[in-house]
């Protein structure tokens, strides 16, 4: 059994909105100066899985930024010809 991606609708507004990303890139920040925290207290298993969920909003935000910058290039791109044609 195949799993597939997970893929957001190109409009959805988690991929328009840049704040989104934002917070997912805020929540991994917190989450990695967690994990230095127990990390440097001692408490590797509490580091280990703050650093297992700050890699993981880490790379959602990184995802999402992705996202939103193809969107962004389309969206110009759309733009930038309909103000040509109008010439």
């Amino acid at each position: 059994m195949a799993f597939n991606r997970i893929r957001l609708p190109d409009g959805s507004r988690s991929v328009q909105s840049p704040w989104v990303w934002r917070g997912f890139l805020l929540l991994a920040l917190v989450a990695f100066g967690l994990c230095l925290t127990f990390a440097t207290g001692g408490l590797v298993l509490l580091a280990g899985a703050w650093g297992f969920i700050a890699a993981g909003w880490g790379g959602i935000s990184l995802w999402l930024w992705r996202r939103h910058a193809k969107y962004n290039d389309e969206l110009w791109a759309a733009e930038s010809t309909k103000a040509g044609k109008s010439r």
